[in-house]
């Protein structure tokens, strides 16, 4: 799907910002007092939002369709 345009596609997501993407999630589970035991994220990419979702439960999966962007 992403073969030749991973890299690219990559590099096109610089400016947004995931770390304040995952606060507001954070945020919100800590309002609904969740604390996932597991996370499963869907269309990981490159895993630009995983790095700040890794250590936030016991067990993590992240999958994605594209192994060009599970690559980078």
């Amino acid at each position: 799907m992403y073969k030749e345009f991973a890299y690219i596609y990559d590099k096109l997501t610089f400016d947004i910002d995931y770390e304040e993407y995952s606060e507001v999630i954070k945020r919100e589970l800590k309002k609904l007092d969740i604390k996932p035991e597991s996370i499963l994220e869907l269309g990981i990419g490159s895993g630009n939002m995983t790095k700040y979702f890794y250590n936030a439960s016991i067990n993590y999966t992240g999958v994605d369709l594209s192994k060009e962007m599970l690559k980078i």
